[in-house]
């Protein structure tokens, strides 16, 4: 697992490797976008405590032309993160074939082959 993950990224990592090691779909190759996974998620999760929070519209406080404060009501800004979230983990899991369509395509990863001395040569790199 990279080191740069923060904490609640690091869940979502330990998550999505369980299940992709269960059906025989990880490999080394994933790391990077395991890495963007698991810190989406973690925004994602943030973002939605921000919501719980503040609700999905807050209230600002804005100047006129003459300087005189109004409160007005907009859009929580964490309400497009989270949509965004959303959007990239659905891409995401598409990619990992973590939805219902998708995970018909997935094939097991390639099991890693060792190194085999099946060189005519091999002799040489033995100790004597």
């Amino acid at each position: 697992m990279p080191g740069h993950l923060s904490p609640e990224a690091r869940k979502a990592w330990h998550g999505l490797v369980k299940l992709l090691e269960e059906r025989g779909t990880l490999s080394r190759a994933d790391s990077m976008v395991l890495s963007i996974w698991a810190e989406t998620q973690s925004r994602w999760i943030a973002a939605k405590s921000e919501l719980a929070a503040h609700g999905i519209v807050i209230e600002v406080s804005v100047m006129d032309s003459c300087g005189v404060a109004h409160i007005t009501r907009k859009p929580n800004p964490a309400l497009r993160t989270v949509e965004q979230c959303e959007k990239s983990l659905r891409a995401l899991a598409r990619e990992f074939g973590c939805t219902p369509q998708s995970r018909e395509r997935v094939k097991p990863a390639k099991p890693v082959e060792e190194k085999t001395t099946d060189s005519p040569f091999a002799f040489l790199d033995e100790e004597q």
